[in-house]
């Protein structure tokens, strides 16, 4: 019959806390050395980085673009309702001074080399449509009776004369530089890294029903009007 030897407590609890405190702090040292070599800055990355940003701003200082953008975007977010214009051709006037920006930006291909510029425009375009599509529905307002809006200062008569098909011709217009210029982005955009198709077809299918939309008005005979 075996005889083990039962050792003192206070010898069992002794070893094992010092062999957990040493294995911690061997833990809390690897995990220190680990944090410092994390936290160092890496010479490869900025080097890597510096020549890209300094190439992004020369391309960007070639042209205006980038503060037609911004001009663009802030007409968007500043837009007043179009209902509560004094007159709608006010709110188209609004439009074109929006088309105007954005045609330009559509024209020049230096800035599309730009990985942020790039980005920055599918929303811009979205938010653009978005505004123009607003200010299609104040024009459907002109054929209901309940819409006292003014087409111009000339008078408040928004149906008896011929007012409203020029406005809605001239607007008519106007969306159609939206669609083309949508279209001349998506050209010029296509072929560059991260190049969002889903989102850019959805922007320039929205633009052609808009179009259709806004060209259709006199009649309201189109499936494709919202």
């Amino acid at each position: 019959m075996r005889i083990f030897k039962r050792l003192p407590r206070s010898t069992f609890y002794t070893d094992r806390t010092s062999s957990f405190s040493s294995s911690k702090g061997q833990d809390a040292g690897s995990k220190k050395e680990e944090k410092c070599t994390r936290d160092k800055p890496s010479v490869e990355q900025s080097e890597f980085n510096t020549p890209t940003v300094n190439e992004d701003a020369r391309m960007l200082s070639q042209c205006d673009c980038s503060y037609l953008a911004m001009e663009a975007r802030d007409l968007v977010y500043k837009a007043p309702a179009f209902s509560l214009m004094e007159t709608k051709e006010l709110g188209l006037d609004y439009l074109v001074r929006l088309m105007d920006l954005l045609e330009e930006i559509s024209l020049c291909e230096k800035c599309s080399n730009v990985e942020v510029y790039r980005a920055f425009l599918q929303p811009l375009c979205h938010s653009i449509l978005g505004l123009c599509r607003l200010f299609y529905r104040s024009l459907r307002e002109m054929y209901n009776e309940m819409d006292i809006q003014p087409v111009s200062l000339k008078g408040k008569e928004a149906v008896d004369d011929e007012r409203p098909m020029i406005l809605c011709q001239k607007a008519y217009l106007q969306i159609e530089r939206l669609h083309n210029s949508v279209r001349r982005l998506v050209e010029t955009l296509k072929d560059k890294p991260v190049f969002d198709e889903d989102a850019w077809k959805l922007i320039d299918s929205g633009a052609y029903r808009l179009v259709v939309c806004t060209a259709s008005l006199t009649g309201f005979d189109s499936d494709l009007c919202y």
